[in-house]
């Protein structure tokens, strides 16, 4: 087996998980499966093997180094919220339609200021959006600018995982993917912040997966369009041709829906990759800033999310990333991005090998002005499948390609310079709605 970066991070957690084997004491089988069963664990739901593993690697000495830089368990979007600045924050929930409990922070205006919300792509959540220690967070941003910021979370999220009759450990609660969030949380989000504010009409901005949930509200429930000043939609996911998922073949899902998804079901695997303790703690020993591994950490985040620049990193970017994310998603979710990767952006119906897939999402019912921001070297999103969508939508403000040569999938939210590089370009745009709305209504 050639020595990859991720065979090479593995090892390390191997010898980390297990101090007391000298490396002349292998016994590899062995050793592979109690790291296999180890790490599956951390993955599938056994909260006694994450809290063994876990304690293993707290146990580990940490050989001098400095403290990590966020607390276990880190804190969340409201804490993050004030910590930026904002003494003002608050937490709501809002209740879908079909019963999720979802949490929302506020960062409040002035009274009649114009409502923005703010909304998470795949394995993220709200704590996503206000991680950055340097004010320059996008809710920040626009809190500054005067309106009136909302930071919304997705069912199955960190702080998405209420519901009115269900709890996490049954099944039922994660039959869902972005096709719901569409139907169900965003339309919930902007009725409450409209109900909430009595303003008329908000600003929707999204990175990722929330522009495909909010395509699906935009086409399956038109009238919303109505309710959108502007769609800002960051790294737009219609389909994904580059990284973890690129040369993915009809063959490729055939095989893994007819062999892993047959036992997933059968063991009842339907949550993925919550926000964990462990992987923390495996983050503050390998890809702090002063870790040995560091470039590998990050050689190994570049090959799913895209090259992105040194000059354009945090302080401790990897380790602060890691203590957010992955937050945590239904199974049925990654599924449904297995099915437009096939090239149709449409419904799950019984997924990938469907004799009589459903009919595409109408993308011509999207009347809401959208913007779209995207770079080069994203590692998911191909430039080809942002300019195909732009031609399908009928409203296309803005069609914006970062100007850096490296930028990548998450450098929209936490690349140094993303506010110069993208969040005043988004602002512009929102201003330009803004003027324009305010325009025809003091001529009507």
């Amino acid at each position: 087996m050639p020595i990859t970066p991720t065979v090479a991070v593995l090892a390390a957690v191997v010898l980390s998980v297990c101090p007391q084997q000298s490396v002349g004491q292998f016994d590899s089988a062995a050793l592979a499966e109690q790291f296999r069963a180890q790490l599956l664990t951390v993955f599938t739901g056994s909260a006694g093997a994450r809290s063994s593993l876990h304690r293993q690697l707290a146990a580990m000495p940490r050989l001098g180094r400095r403290s990590p830089p966020v607390p276990e368990p880190p804190p969340e979007t409201t804490a993050l919220c004030r910590q930026s600045g904002h003494a003002n924050c608050e937490l709501h929930t809002v209740r879908s339609e079909d019963g999720y409990l979802l949490k929302v922070v506020r960062i409040p205006a002035a009274a009649g200021a114009v409502p923005a919300l703010l909304l998470h792509g795949d394995l993220a959540s709200s704590d996503s959006w206000m991680m950055r220690k340097d004010k320059s967070n996008l809710g920040t941003v626009l809190n500054a600018a005067g309106y009136d910021v909302w930071v919304a979370n997705f069912r199955g999220s960190t702080h998405g995982r209420g519901h009115a009759s269900l709890n996490t450990t049954d099944p039922r609660f994660w039959n869902f993917s972005w096709h719901e969030m569409g139907v169900y949380d965003i339309p919930a989000f902007v009725d409450y912040i409209l109900a909430h504010t009595k303003a008329p009409t908000l600003h929707l901005v999204g990175h990722s997966m929330a522009s495909s949930a909010a395509l699906v509200t935009l086409s399956v429930r038109p009238e919303y369009n109505a309710k959108i000043r502007l769609a800002s939609f960051m790294s737009p996911s219609i389909r994904f041709r580059r990284g973890i998922i690129r040369g993915t073949s009809d063959l490729t899902f055939r095989f893994f829906r007819n062999n892993v998804e047959d036992f997933l079901g059968r063991n009842d695997f339907v949550e993925i990759w919550h926000r964990s303790a462990t992987l923390h703690a495996i983050g503050d020993i390998f890809c702090m800033d002063d870790s040995p591994l560091i470039a590998l950490c990050y050689r190994m985040f570049e090959e799913v999310l895209g090259k992105s620049s040194p000059d354009q990193r945090l302080p401790d970017y990897l380790a602060t990333f890691g203590a957010y994310h992955p937050a945590g998603t239904s199974f049925r979710c990654i599924e449904h991005f297995g099915v437009i990767n096939l090239g149709r952006f449409r419904p799950f119906g019984k997924g990938v090998n469907d004799p009589n897939p459903p009919a595409d999402y109408n993308l011509t019912a999207v009347s809401a002005p959208v913007a779209l921001y995207y770079s080069t070297t994203d590692g998911l999103i191909d430039p080809k499948d942002v300019d195909r969508l732009a031609r399908l939508l009928p409203k296309v403000h803005d069609k914006y390609l970062v100007p850096h040569k490296r930028f990548n999938h998450v450098d929209f939210m936490w690349a140094k310079d993303a506010r110069s590089l993208v969040y005043n370009k988004i602002l512009s745009n929102m201003k330009e709605l803004d003027s324009k709305l305010l325009n025809k209504n003091a001529i009507d």
